[in-house]
């Protein structure tokens, strides 16, 4: 009997490291996916199952009893399961936000003849900067948070008339005036859903420029890295795409003009990285988009 209390309570403790590297791996690749408040909850909740879950293998080595090895079993497998079914959750609500702001995003650029594929372009964008981007920088940014952010960041739009957004020409002063207001509206529309909270802050600031010239004057060194990020995508995205009042210009034109910009209106660090990936993963993003 005390040998299969053994072999009972070796398989819970096998059980259990396989869940705790489950929750490992989780917790790195899942955290953060939309607010930090709601899986702070999570990871507790997690910690004091395993916590309950240690202390019932503790007790099985002690009192050597069949029960109490059970009992270890059962509840290392039930935190294992636990953590597989939240990580299948967590995957499905994350591609579901992505395929929701994707639709909306498509919805909003209908309107929109002059942005139509802008979106999505700087998503591409930006996505293929966060591959290059220092390893620290990315693990201070969840990437689904990102994308959303980056599908989303011209949604303020939808506070603009149709006649500024789809005009053949250059915007008069007033115009454009109006037209800087799309980042405020953005971020009030989102700060209307928990979800998009996290985001916000990207959003709001993804016209600000590093010598603090920007639409709300901010210092470079307050910009969000993804907001300067976004602005880079959106600056190389603007340059290359044709628009009512100028051509579309070529990868070896934008990418000069990138680094006229660099330290002024663009981060010079994105810059340096973004001007250094192949050509051909650049390009390919507009075809992508």
């Amino acid at each position: 009997m005390k040998t299969i209390s053994i072999v009972i309570t070796v398989a819970a403790i096998i059980i259990s490291c396989l869940g705790l590297l489950q929750f490992i791996i989780y917790n790195k690749t899942y955290v953060d996916v939309f607010t930090k408040k709601d899986n702070k909850s999570l990871r507790i909740s997690y910690i004091i199952l395993y916590v309950i879950n240690i202390l019932t293998i503790a007790a099985s080595i002690v009192t050597s009893e069949i029960t109490s090895s059970l009992v270890a079993l059962i509840g290392s497998i039930f935190a294992v399961l636990s953590i597989i079914m939240i990580k299948k959750t967590t995957s499905e609500v994350k591609e579901i936000s992505i395929d929701l702001s994707t639709m909306l995003v498509n919805a909003i650029e209908f309107r929109e003849k002059n942005f139509k594929g802008h979106s999505n372009y700087v998503t591409e964008l930006v996505c293929l900067l966060y591959k290059y981007i220092p390893k620290e920088r990315q693990n201070e940014i969840n990437f689904i948070n990102l994308k959303v952010a980056c599908l989303l960041h011209n949604i303020g739009m939808l506070g603009i008339s149709d006649d500024i957004l789809n005009k053949e020409g250059s915007l008069t002063y007033d115009e454009w005036q109006l037209m800087q207001i799309h980042p405020i509206v953005g971020k009030d529309i989102l700060m209307n859903f928990h979800d998009f909270e996290c985001i916000c802050e990207w959003v709001y600031y993804h016209h600000e420029r590093i010598d603090g010239n920007g639409y709300y004057k901010m210092p470079g060194d307050k910009i969000p890295y993804p907001s300067k990020m976004i602005a880079l995508a959106d600056t190389y995205s603007a340059i290359t795409s044709k628009r009512p009042h100028k051509e579309k210009k070529s990868y070896e034109e934008a990418i000069k003009i990138l680094k006229e910009c660099k330290g002024t209106q663009l981060d010079e660090e994105l810059v340096d990285i973004f001007v250094n990936i192949p050509k051909e993963e650049v390009t390919r993003c507009a075809d992508m988009a």
